[in-house]
């Protein structure tokens, strides 16, 4: 599957809608692999995601783009405008999946309120498309913005979340832009 934000229910003429239609092409997707009942997290990856219009965007274009991204996410989640764990980890989910999904949510969680706000989820966004992390997660390094999301270095940040939450912790909090 191979995402790229060009279909979906907004504009992608428009940069926002451009992002948002990445979001929500990968919520839809997301949908579907819980409706298949997978429990085996490779079969919830996905391919690349591109959710920003990066080739003509500034930085700070590229900024808003990934915090467009961040909202539409938090919004297929809930209504609030931020998450709690409640909304992030579905009620029905196995054991397992439930505590993977718990440190997921405590590192994303910066400021630990109980909440993911748009500012944190951003934050998690920008690290999964700047941060590469090499197979035996001992190299950590930031690279230019590029837009996508790769989905072989996305498993390896999951999995850095997973193993290393301090530290995945602290390289969210350094790309933080409240």
């Amino acid at each position: 599957m191979n995402i790229t934000g060009e279909t979906g229910i907004y504009n992608s003429s428009t940069r926002e809608g451009y992002a948002r239609n990445a979001a929500y092409n990968v919520m839809q997707h997301d949908k579907q692999v819980k409706a298949s009942n997978s429990n085996n997290l490779d079969e919830i990856e996905f391919e690349n995601i591109r959710y920003s219009m990066l080739q003509q965007a500034t930085k700070d274009e590229y900024i808003k783009d990934a915090k467009v991204y961040a909202d539409e996410s938090i919004k297929a989640l809930s209504d609030k405008g931020k998450v709690s764990k409640e909304d992030f980890i579905p009620k029905d989910v196995i054991p397992t999946m439930r505590e993977m999904l718990t440190k997921f949510f405590n590192v994303i969680d910066l400021n630990n309120d109980g909440y993911i706000d748009i500012n944190e989820n951003t934050a998690h966004v920008m690290v999964m498309d700047c941060a590469k992390i090499s197979d035996d997660l001992e190299n950590v390094t930031m690279e230019n913005a590029d837009g996508v999301v790769d989905s072989h270095n996305k498993k390896n940040i999951d999995r850095y979340i997973l193993e290393r939450p301090e530290q995945a912790k602290q390289l969210l909090k350094e790309q933080n832009i409240q």
